[in-house]
């Protein structure tokens, strides 16, 4: 039997984690380099466990953006479709305090946000796949135009699609409400 190859779609990022617990990210000195973002982690982990995965986004054209496409493919993770972009890569610092995460994100607008519809359009997908994708890519756009599109072609043709509902307030504009781009997603993934 033939296992669906999963195609992740969505943000990556750089998490910059506090090596100590303080009260605020801003208190904390030192930081280690991880590559993350929940559609990237998802391919890695897919990846690791034996699967075929791909990552369909954009990755900033910055050393940053050269170490998640170096991370990504250490791990076996297909990136034939990876879009590399002219903006910085989006940075996640993370900091820990009385046993709960804190999170900074800088993203204005960040690499990940610049998947648009034209690139995805040339993505096959098939009914064979799983389509994986997060709320947080739903956001801004081009992403969310780009993830809509993809999601749609993937509705079409049947393929399975896994909705992450990570919401991250961060990544939405306080005047937007993210209900009417998430909800329709919900009914999708549980078919």
């Amino acid at each position: 039997m033939q296992s669906h190859r999963v195609l992740a779609i969505g943000e990556a990022l750089i998490d910059l984690i506090a090596t100590e617990e303080t009260e605020s990210v801003a208190q904390a000195r030192t930081f280690s380099r991880q590559a993350g973002g929940a559609p990237a982690n998802v391919a890695v982990a897919v990846a690791k466990l034996g699967g075929q995965s791909e990552y369909l986004g954009a990755l900033g054209s910055d050393p940053f953006g050269d170490f998640l496409m170096d991370t990504l493919t250490a791990y076996g993770v297909h990136t034939e479709h990876v879009m590399r972009v002219v903006q910085a890569t989006s940075l996640a610092f993370v900091g820990r305090s009385h046993g709960e995460s804190q999170y900074y994100f800088v993203r204005s607008p960040g690499a990940d946000t610049q998947l648009d519809v034209a690139h995805v359009a040339s993505v096959p997908i098939t009914a064979e796949m799983i389509v994986h994708v997060g709320s947080n890519s739903l956001a801004v756009g081009p992403l969310r135009e780009a993830v809509q599109s993809l999601l749609k072609r993937a509705k079409t043709v049947e393929a399975l699609i896994s909705f992450d509902v990570n919401l991250r307030k961060a990544f939405w504009s306080d005047d937007v409400d993210h209900s009417p781009f998430v909800k329709p997603y919900f009914r999708l993934s549980m078919c």
